[in-house]
Formats: C-alpha cells, sequence, structure tokens
C-alpha cells in the first residue's frame, strides 16, 4: 500500500481540481442548461437531473480511472508500455511507475481538501440510510396487513401513500387514503407507487442527496427539487394508460392534496410518495397531466451522452498525458 501513496497522492490532487472545475461549470450553465433539460420528458429529465447532480463526484473519479487505463492494458497484457516514450525524469500518472509522494502543501492540502470531502459525502449517505431503517421501524409500529406482495395497508386515519426501502422497496397505503377513494382513483395511486419501485426513485434521491453536496447550495437544491418534481412527473405519467385517465389522474392530485392537509408527521425525506413533506409540486404535476402537447422523448441528448461516454475510454491516451503534463507543470512550480 506504501508504494502506492503517491498514486494516491495524485489521484487526490486531481480529484480536487477536476471536482471544483465541474462544480464552477455547473453553476455557469446552469442557467441554460436547466431551461433545456425542463423542456423534455420526465424520464429524461429525472435521469439528467440525477447525473447532473452527482456529476462532481461521478466525473472526476471516471476521467482519473480513464487516465489510469493505458497502465491497466499494459498489466493485461493488452498493450505495450505507453512510457517508454517519455524523457527521462518525466512525471508517471499510472500504475506501473509508481512515483514517491511530493512532500509539499500544495499538493497535500487539497487532497486532503478532498478526501476529507469524499468522507463527508459517504457519513452523509451513512446517516440517511439510517434515516431509511427508522422510518421502516416507525412504519412496523401501525402494523402493516400485507395485502400484495409489495403491498402494506397500515390503520391510521393519517393519509398516506409512499413506497419506501433501498434493496428490497414496499409500498404503505393508510386506511385514511384507501377509505377515501374509489376503486379507479386506488389504481392509479398503486400504479404510481410502483412507477417509482421500478425506476428506483428511492435509490436515486439517496445518492443524489449526498453525492451533490459538493454543488454550489443554490444549484444543489434546484437540482434536487428538479429530481423529485420530474420522478412524480414520470411515475404520474406511468400511472396513466388511457387518454381520458388523465383528468382523473389530475383530480385525484387534488383531492390526496386537500386530504393529507400538511399531515405529514409520518413521513420522510427519503421515501417517495403521491405527495411529500417536501413539496407536492401540485400546479406542476396537474399541468404536466392535462398538457396536451407532453414532451417527447429527444434522442440527441442521448446520442450525445453515448458519444461522451464511448470516446472518453477512447481518448485514454490524451488523458493520461495531459495530466502528467499538469503533475510536471506543478513540480516544477513548486521546486
Amino acid at each position: 500500500m506504501i508504494q502506492y501513496l503517491g498514486l494516491i497522492q495524485q489521484g487526490l490532487f486531481f480529484g480536487f481540481f477536476l471536482t471544483l472545475l465541474l462544480v464552477i461549470v455547473s453553476y455557469y450553465l446552469n442557467p441554460f442548461l436547466h431551461s433545456k433539460v425542463e423542456s423534455m420528458n420526465p424520464a429524461q429529465q429525472s435521469n439528467i437531473f440525477f447525473f447532473w447532480s452527482i456529476l462532481p463526484v461521478l466525473g472526476p473519479v471516471f476521467i482519473l480511472l480513464i487516465a489510469l487505463l493505458p497502465s491497466l492494458l499494459e498489466i493485461l497484457g493488452i498493450s505495450s508500455d505507453h512510457c517508454l516514450g517519455h524523457p527521462e525524469g518525466h512525471l508517471h500518472f499510472c500504475l506501473i511507475h509508481l512515483q514517491a509522494p511530493v512532500n509539499s502543501l500544495f499538493i497535500w492540502g487539497p487532497g486532503i481538501i478532498y478526501l476529507a470531502t469524499l468522507l463527508i459525502m459517504l457519513s452523509h449517505l451513512c446517516v440517511d440510510f439510517c434515516e431509511i431503517l427508522r422510518f421502516k421501524r416507525k412504519i412496523n409500529n401501525f402494523h402493516p396487513k400485507r395485502i400484495d406482495t409489495d403491498l402494506f395497508l397500515l390503520n391510521t386515519t393519517t393519509p398516506l401513500a409512499l413506497c419506501c426501502g433501498i434493496r428490497k422497496q414496499q409500498i404503505f397505503l393508510s386506511t385514511g387514503l384507501t377509505d377515501k377513494l374509489n376503486k379507479d382513483e386506488y389504481k392509479i395511486v398503486i400504479k404510481h407507487e410502483r412507477a417509482h419501485i421500478k425506476r428506483k426513485d428511492a435509490l436515486k434521491k439517496l445518492l443524489a442527496r449526498s453525492f451533490s453536496l459538493t454543488h454550489l447550495p443554490s444549484i444543489r437544491r434546484k437540482l434536487l427539487s428538479s429530481l423529485i418534481l420530474a420522478n412524480e412527473q414520470a411515475c404520474d405519467n406511468a400511472s396513466i394508460l388511457q387518454h381520458q385517465d388523465k383528468t382523473k389522474a389530475a383530480e385525484l392530485l387534488v383531492k390526496i392534496e386537500k386530504l393529507y392537509q400538511g399531515h405529514f408527521f409520518s413521513q420522510s425525506a427519503l421515501s417517495s410518495g403521491v405527495m411529500s413533506k417536501e413539496s407536492s409540486f401540485l400546479a406542476e404535476r396537474v399541468h404536466n397531466l392535462l398538457d396536451e402537447k407532453n414532451s417527447p422523448v429527444q434522442v440527441l441528448p442521448l446520442i450525445l451522452c453515448v458519444m461522451t461516454v464511448i470516446s472518453l475510454p477512447l481518448g485514454h491516451d490524451l488523458i493520461h498525458d495531459s495530466l502528467e503534463h499538469v503533475m510536471s507543470i506543478v513540480s516544477i512550480f513548486i521546486s
């Protein structure tokens, strides 16, 4: 492990500045990109806002792994030594030509800050995970009655309809809500909650809440809010099978909003339900359901994302060399 200390130092150093770069780019592009994404289909919005939320964490890790790809390919015997053409004294960022750590606060400082940030995000993730477990225990105090494989009924007058869990998600409805619904409304609610399970919205929310901490607070709040709204709109759309059901679903949202009347004491910020204590987004969701010009799935953003993901590994030599040149310039600066 000690022999890899220099490589770890380099990785943390680059991780800090790559994260900082992505945070700055995200801040300045937010006004333009946010409006573009909001014009897309809700399901697409959800995926984009999720990856945008975790980009400052996922991006640097992805880039650093690509930069290590030439040496990994050599270890696997797929390619020859990429570093043979480098001049003597060249600083390496690879798994074969390991560098000794540099005793400089300028190098260690950003790396330590980056490592501390990662630990804070992991701690936040653990706290949120414990919150899910506490919420599940709280739900069990109502002695839920199983009425289907993934569906449970709670004997409480508080209106409640949500799904909770990470690995094995379950739907919880309360008698305070089901007693007020007719057969068609009941089916719409069940379809909505099962759409959350199928889309793994609870896991997306859990990861986005923790790994978006590197964003500026205003950007983070906007991204998380947009993610939650997109999740709900996508599930609203999934709960409707026929065009004439849209009005019924919109009326149901208004009906449930009135039934809730702010009674969210038994909900968790990490659960996904027809309504939530964070915000019901009632106006936006009703508009989404009744809008005759539903946003189509846009293929161009998907093509661009796929091309980016494919092109980055193909350009691993360029990324590898670029990071090594940056490290060489930094070493000259601190010498």
